[in-house]
């Protein structure tokens, strides 16, 4: 096709530049020297102990492999690895004589190689001629290192001829064969790919164990010379199946076992003598290797041919069905050859042209002709595939694209010698690349960048619109790999979307480009995949539509999503700002973010809030007057954003470039937002280095202020209303009420933890309608109408109901609410309070019932003293009428008993109003129990004679000492005696039994009457409590004696107990008092005076005329002298006059006291020595304090007794205050 070839010169040079270095060379021989040492000592050892030459010399075949493999530069190795051998095993030849073997070896093998290769040997043994050669080789250089050999070694020791001839013949059969099979085998196990298969090595371990088996069997005993031949049983099958590679490994094992055991003196040549024995065996080996490999090499060349026409025939087949021509052209001769596939690819007879590159020449187009024979020349000189593309003119002037490749084939110096290649018809393809370029003219005019490249990924189309979005010339991207030159970033890896596009000739997607500035854009791919008339992929068409903005904008609408998301989470106003300005600066990859106050009126920034990536913190406030008169301050006081690239030299930010430099701010952008007209503040978004501010980024940061700062303005508020409903809480929680929030639907949002602590119940069981759980059920439906009534009404309420409390009582409770109204006006509900009111109600029914209970005892109170009253008056007039001696004293007897019921009566409440105010002083003695006893006795004895009951006293001999007031154990017991008196009817019986129990000293009253109820048994002890009100009024009483009874046993350490079987089976009190420890006081002094011991002057001051009088009147009758004045100013006066030694005062006179009327007495230079007595009818122990404080000597409670008037008179003068 070319007239054209390589010149010597080039091909020189680039033989040169294939030469090994030193060190490679040096190396090898080294490495050949190794291999070939142990090889030589072997051989040569066992020549030197059996006195011929060694049966087989392996180490020529390594020589000559290794010089047909690596070259013939490698013979140093040779000649070092055989003198090291012979000096290893101590050779008597001299050192000139093993150089000279040495040389011979060395020179036989460089002969071989250079025969080999002058005859284009192929060490693959493809062909039988490649044997033969090898075979021949072999026995020429055997002879020629055998000869040189033989002859340096027979030289100094002057062996005859004969003795050389037998030398010489060992030497050769021993090189031969190790030629013949170590070399074959190097050759065959270097060349080629080693068996993959696990067959081949089975068969090959197997044919190797048989081999073992038959040679250990024929040359390892005492066998026939006729069993040699089983040795070509497994040789054989290694030729036939296992190919040169198992056939020459084989040869080696059997040959080696057939040495040793001719050596040890076993097999079928052992019987001969030495030198014809080992010549023997050398002729076996000999023939059993060549006739072994030239069946072998047969088996492969046959083997190759099958497979060789084979391939032939499948590519006439594959060219025949793909329109493609072979042809071949010889570099030295110029003469081309076709295939029959050409003139039908070309459409030109082969006859009707002339078969030399300069008759196909003249068939191309003048204007493809240079072009051709360029691309022939370089493909041929650089050693790569030659690709050309022309037109071809035919005999009816028609014109038809070919496109031819082929590759250069070279001689073993190098040189080119032929090409071989193909043609195929492109004529259509070319029209087709035509139409396309035309339909290209065509996309240039769409937005979006297409490009077409091949299924290399080279570009071999880049539209206008390409040159738009990527920045790349056409020029600049043809013939680059997309996805190099774009630096593209797949979804996922090439291989997915190379799979995918040739199962369904297209592929979708988004992937990440970058301009030729660097900038990264965001592209929706879509790629087809194109085919030629037979299916097979031709070249990929992408269309990149950029979808940057639309994406920039999808991510800031997610963003803004996600902010929204986190900002409702926020707790508090610090942190939606710290959490908003967080995402914002992550999000942008910001230095720093900025949340700041401006006061224009002031001219003051405040930083109210900052995030930063670790750089230094902008906080506090700062002189900003200067800022706001400049045009970057205006700009953003008016409501702009502005954004800067770089501050130090951007004419807004120049003169404040050095205020932002120890913060490490080089860029900003910044939004402000505005508030009904009204500048409240600024985001600032920082970066570090300079930065172009994209326009989605300055919306991004106007919609982020948008978002901060009312979510921080709604946060501060919500805080607010937390504390106050924290605040309102802990008011709750403290206050003594449970307060409760309910909504306009009736359930409950809150109660208070007194609420939960009054229920034990969690509170979240209260919430919703579980209080309704609490409402005893009774309540509920009146209780709800109350809040439905009020609801509906949206008023107040207040209403009472019984409650559950968590230890299962039942309590009362008083509930008040007032409704709740929105902003709007509208009802949001109840907050109330509620309140145990069970003390509350219990004291209010126990005030009703002691209201009860005093109006019972005031009507019996006025009952029992009219009862007196009216004997009394009757007397007086019966007094008044009479002149009968008895009969005035049996009135007057009458008007005694009926006085001193009056006055029991009345000490009886005194006493209990006493004993309840703990206002009585016990006057406590040594007593024995038995005399209390009988005092009581005679004091109830007129109640139970009058009733004819038969009392029974059961008292101990022994006295039962207690620390006791007598008084009081006597009224005790006279209480329990005229009770039971009162409580039996006429005739009954009362027993009085006094004992010791326990170590207590007992009083027992019991009788038969009206008994007590066993539910009223509790009650009997009240105040004014009787059993039978009917049957009271009938025998008359106030109901306090067994109350009174019971605290002056309680005041003394006792209990008082009742018993009855019931209504009608008589009651039973038993008293318990504590025994005195130690022994009885000594009786004390007779205190009793006769009335008539001395006669006094005695004054008499009362406002009552009638009590003054009758009290003057008995002081007469006593003898004394006596004086009675009406009011405290005429007792003064009379005092000046009468000089009295005893004065009986009354209390409460009008005008002046009898307090006053004392001190004034005390006064007197003789009112010491004067006696003064408190007449009242207050007789508490306050009454009888304040008496002796006004300096009063006595005081005595209305009605007084005769005697105690007698006792008065007759107590010295500094006796203290009795109570």
């Amino acid at each position: 096709m070319s007239d054209s070839v390589p010149s010597n010169v080039s091909v020189h040079r680039r033989l040169v530049s294939r030469l090994p270095t030193a060190w490679t060379t040096l190396v090898g021989c080294l490495l050949l020297a190794a291999v070939y040492a142990p090889l030589a000592f072997a051989s040569l050892r066992w020549g030197m102990t059996r006195g011929v030459a060694s049966p087989m010399w392996p180490a020529a075949g390594v020589a000559l492999a290794a010089f047909v493999l690596r070259g013939r530069r490698l013979w140093p190795g040779v000649v070092l690895g055989y003198v090291v051998g012979a000096l290893l095993n101590a050779s008597p030849s001299p050192l000139w004589v093993l150089l000279i073997v040495a040389g011979g070896n060395a020179a036989a093998a460089i002969v071989g190689q250079i025969i080999l290769e002058r005859t284009r040997f192929n060490p693959s043994f493809e062909t039988f001629r490649d044997f033969v050669l090898f075979a021949l080789v072999s026995a020429s250089i055997a002879a020629l290192s055998s000869t040189i050999g033989s002859l340096a070694i027979a030289a100094p020791l002057h062996l005859d001829s004969d003795r050389v001839w037998l030398m010489w013949s060992h030497w050769y059969l021993g090189d031969v064969t190790g030629v013949l099979i170590v070399g074959t085998m190097l050759l065959a196990w270097a060349r080629g790919g080693w068996p993959r298969t696990m067959r081949w090595w089975t068969e090959f371990a197997v044919c190797l164990a048989m081999s073992a088996a038959i040679a250990a069997y024929v040359f390892l005993n005492r066998g026939e010379r006729m069993y040699t031949f089983l040795v070509y049983c497994p040789l054989m099958w290694a030729a036939l199946s296992l190919r040169l590679r198992g056939a020459s490994a084989a040869c080696l094992f059997i040959a080696l076992t057939a040495v040793a055991g001719t050596t040890l003196g076993y097999g079928p040549f052992a019987s001969l003598e030495v030198n014809a024995r080992y010549l023997d065996l050398q002729v076996f080996i000999a023939v059993m290797a060549a006739t072994t490999l030239v069946l072998a090499v047969v088996a492969d060349e046959r083997r190759a041919q099958h497979a060789l026409m084979m391939s032939e025939t499948r590519l006439r087949l594959a060219l025949e069905a793909s329109d493609t021509g072979l042809w071949k052209i010889d570099l030295r001769t110029g003469r081309m050859t076709f295939s029959p596939e050409c003139a039908r690819v070309t459409g030109i007879d082969e006859r009707a042209i002339s078969h030399t590159r300069e008759g196909v020449a003249t068939l191309l187009h003048p204007d493809d002709l240079v072009r051709m024979r360029a691309t022939l020349a370089d493909a041929i000189e650089r050693r790569v595939l030659f690709e050309s593309q022309f037109r071809v003119r035919r005999p009816d002037e028609s014109e038809l694209w070919i496109e031819a490749r082929g590759r250069a084939l070279y001689d073993a110096d190098g040189l080119p010698s032929s090409m071989l290649g193909t043609i195929s018809d492109i004529t259509e393809q070319r029209r087709n690349e035509r139409r396309l370029a035309e339909q290209a003219s065509l996309l240039d005019l769409t937005s979006d960048a297409i490009l077409i490249r091949d299924l290399t990924g080279r570009i071999t189309y880049w539209n206008d619109s390409s040159e738009r979005l990527y920045g790349y010339r056409r020029d600049e991207a043809i013939g680059r790999v997309a996805r190099d030159l774009l630096r593209t970033r797949f979804p996922k890896s090439l291989g997915d979307i190379a799979r995918t596009l040739l199962d369904r000739d297209r592929w979708e997607g988004e992937v990440v480009h970058y301009r030729k500035d660097g900038e990264p854009r965001t592209i929706h791919a879509r790629w087809v995949l194109t085919r030629d008339g037979t299916g097979q992929p031709q070249s990929v068409m992408q269309t990149h539509t950029d979808i940057t903005d639309r994406k920039r904008a999808d991510l800031a609408a997610a963003f803004l999503v996600h902010l929204d998301r986190h900002i409702a989470q926020a707790s508090s106003a610090d942190d939606v700002a710290d959490i908003g300005l967080r995402l914002l600066g992550e999000h942008l990859g910001l230095l720093r973010c900025t949340l700041s106050d401006i006061d224009i009126e002031q001219g003051v920034i405040r930083t109210l809030h900052e995030w930063t990536d670790g750089a230094p913190r902008v906080s506090g406030t700062f002189d900003a007057r200067e800022f706001f008169t400049s045009e970057l301050g205006a700009t953003l006081a008016s409501g702009e954003s502005v954004a800067i690239r770089d501050l130090r030299s951007d004419p807004l930010t120049a003169q404040f470039a050095d205020n932002y430099g120890p913060y490490g701010t080089v860029a900003l952008a910044a939004t402000s937002y505005v508030i009904e007209g009204r500048l409240a503040g600024t985001l600032t978004a920082a970066a570090g280095e300079p930065r172009d501010w994209r326009s989605d980024e300055l919306q991004l940061l106007r919609e982020v202020v948008a978002r901060l700062w009312p979510a921080i303005e709604r946060a501060k508020s919500v805080s607010a209303l937390r504390e106050s409903e924290a605040r309102f809480r802990q008011m709750a929680d403290i206050t003594p009420m449970m307060v409760w929030v309910a909504e306009a639907d009736g359930r409950c949002s809150y109660v208070s933890r007194r609420w939960t602590e009054f229920t034990g119940r969690a509170p979240e069981t209260e919430l919703g309608y579980g209080w309704k759980d609490v409402v005893h059920p009774d309540d509920l439906p009146a209780y709800s109408d109350t809040v439905s009534d009020a609801a509906n009404a949206q008023r107040a309420f207040a209403t009472e109901y019984r409650g559950l409390r968590w230890d299962g009582a039942w309590r009362w409770l008083h509930v008040s609410a007032r409704p709740r109204f929105g902003a709007a006006g509208e009802f949001l509900g109840y907050v109330g309070a509620v309140m145990d009111v069970t003390e509350r109600r219990d004291a209010e029914d126990a005030l009703r019932e002691a209201d009860r209970r005093k109006d019972e005892f005031l009507a019996t109170l006025a009952h029992e003293l009219r009862n007196p009253l009216s004997p009394i008056r009757t007397g007086l007039q019966v007094l008044n009428r009479t002149e009968d001696a008895e009969t005035a004293r049996r009135t007057r007897a009458m008007m005694e008993r009926q006085l001193g019921h009056m006055v029991r009566l009345i000490d009886d409440l005194l006493d209990v109003s006493r004993i309840t105010s703990g206002k009585v002083v016990l006057q406590r003695d040594r007593i024995s129990l038995q005399d209390a006893a009988h005092a009581a006795i005679e004091s109830a004895r007129p109640m139970i004679e009058g009733a004819r009951h038969h009392l029974h006293v059961d008292l101990p001999s022994a006295p039962l000492w207690i620390d006791a007031d007598p008084t009081r154990i006597a009224q005790v017991i006279s209480n329990l005696l005229t009770n039971a008196a009162k409580y039996t009817p006429d005739g009954g019986e009362v027993r009085l039994r006094v004992f010791e129990c326990d170590g207590a000293a007992c009083v027992s009253v019991a009788d038969n009457g009206l008994g007590i109820p066993p539910d009223a048994l509790g009650a009997v002890f009240g105040m004014f409590a009787q059993v039978n009100r009917t049957l009271d009024r009938a025998q008359g009483g106030l109901g306090i004696g067994l109350a009174l009874a019971r605290r002056l046993v309680e005041m003394h350490g006792g209990s008082i107990v009742a018993d009855s079987e019931g209504l009608g089976r008589g009651s039973t009190f038993v008293v318990r008092l504590p025994l005195a420890v130690d022994h009885p006081a000594l009786p004390g002094a007779d205190t009793h005076v006769s009335p008539m011991a001395s006669r006094r002057r005695v004054l008499v001051v009362d406002d009552n005329q009638d009590a003054a009088e009758t009290l003057g009147m008995m002081l007469e009758l006593d003898g004394h002298a006596t004086c009675v004045a009406y009011s405290a100013l005429d007792g003064l006066r009379l005092v000046e006059e009468f000089r009295p030694e005893i004065a009986f005062l009354d209390i409460g006179m009008p005008v002046m006291n009898g307090y006053e009327l004392a001190r004034r007495l005390r006064g007197r230079a003789d009112g010491e020595g004067m006696m003064l007595v408190a007449v009242s009818g207050w007789g508490g122990e306050a009454d009888k304090q304040d008496a002796a404080d006004a300096g009063f000597d006595l005081h005595l409670t209305k009605p007084v007794s005769v005697e105690a008037i007698q006792a008065a008179i007759a107590r010295a003068r500094k006796l203290a205050i009795a109570g």
